[in-house]
């Protein structure tokens, strides 16, 4: 087993401020309590809140993801348009093995990606 780290040393090697650490504490962040007084120390595998953090990370990343609908909207463009944009091989992530799976969109990724293809399209032309 790893070292447990008191809250300051945690802040540290994680380096967050005490009011960062007081809101990962609410949000249920992994600690062992030392005592079984209400005020019991708190003691922490930073093994175990790493992994906690990049669980809580994956999580809200994929909250981030836009359904379609939310794509169309965003990015201004039709139905028809959608279809031509995954046509040409628009990033997606599917949500389900079923090959009618639900598709969600990094917007980051699609821009990125839109922006590249706009770059090739200009250079093509110039030739």
């Amino acid at each position: 087993m790893e070292k447990l780290l008191t809250p300051a040393q945690l802040c540290e090697a994680l380096s967050i401020s005490e009011r960062r650490y007081h809101r990962l504490i609410a949000d249920g962040m992994p600690c062992l309590r030392v005592g079984d007084a209400p005020g019991a120390h708190r003691r922490y595998d930073l093994e175990k809140v790493i992994a906690w953090l990049e669980d809580r990370t994956e999580s809200q990343n994929r909250e981030k993801l836009l359904t379609p609908k939310k794509l169309r909207d965003v990015l201004s463009i039709s139905e028809r348009g959608y279809h031509r944009l995954i046509a040409d091989g628009m990033p997606c992530l599917r949500v389900g093995d079923a090959p009618g799976a639900h598709r969600r969109y990094d917007l980051e990724k699609v821009l990125a990606w839109l922006e590249d293809r706009t770059e090739s399209q200009n250079r093509e032309d110039a030739t």
